[in-house]
């Protein structure tokens, strides 16, 4: 794509909607499927990824469901004399992190996210993306960071390598203060008192709490299943 700075690379995809053009990147932020594929909600304005759902919006890029954790561009788009024009700039990068805040000092308020899963980062990421600066502790039952697990369905050779396979690296979390407990599974949780308590006895108080544990998966019923 040539842009008004000189030439660059990328694509963008083009949607009209109600007569209103709008202009974002191509790919989805999950696996880099072809946006241009998939299906524009015009009730929602959303712009919705043909392998694995999830959504843009149009508007701003940012990801509203599913699995795409980063934004896509956005450019102005207009006509002029019969020609649809995108302002793109020199460089065009393919996704967007959104902006987010760390944690404040002084907000005693503690927010505790059960479960390490795609659920769970997203729920992490919205909270700190929409300006919450309490403490944020997301708590998991495995060894590892949160992974794409859909994945290991597809390609069991992948569990050799998880981190590859990671949502998000551990400088993400440290950057935006997200405590990550690991290795730890949850024993019991009492919402009146407001306390969950960990395998091995440690107990956790917050205010807010969000349970994103997700499903067991199915054992396969045969000999070597397990």
């Amino acid at each position: 794509v040539a842009t008004a700075e000189g030439d660059s690379e990328g694509a963008v995809l083009l949607a009209r909607i109600d007569g209103k053009l709008y202009a974002t990147g191509a790919s989805c932020s999950h696996y880099s499927a072809p946006l241009a594929q998939g299906v524009a909600a015009k009730d929602k304005m959303h712009v919705v990824c043909p392998w694995h759902d999830a959504a843009f919006d149009i508007r701003t890029g940012q990801p509203v469901r599913g699995a795409g954790l980063q934004a896509i561009p956005v450019y102005p788009v207009c006509v002029e004399d019969g020609n649809v024009v995108v302002d793109l700039p020199r460089v065009m990068e393919d996704f967007v992190t959104p902006p987010s805040v760390r944690r404040k000092p002084d907000d005693e308020r503690v927010f505790l996210v059960l479960g390490g899963g795609a659920a769970g980062v997203a729920a992490a990421d919205a909270l700190r993306q929409e300006g919450y600066t309490g403490r944020l502790v997301m708590v998991c039952e495995e060894k590892h960071l949160p992974y794409d697990r859909p994945v290991l369905s597809k390609n069991l050779a992948k569990a050799h390598d998880v981190g590859s396979l990671a949502l998000r690296d551990a400088a993400y979390f440290e950057e935006r203060d997200i405590e990550v407990v690991s290795g730890k599974a949850v024993a019991s949780l009492d919402a009146e008192k407001k306390v969950v308590r960990l395998a091995g006895g440690m107990e956790i108080a917050y205010d807010a709490a969000l349970v994103a544990t997700g499903a067991k998966p199915r054992a396969l019923p045969i000999p070597g299943g397990d």
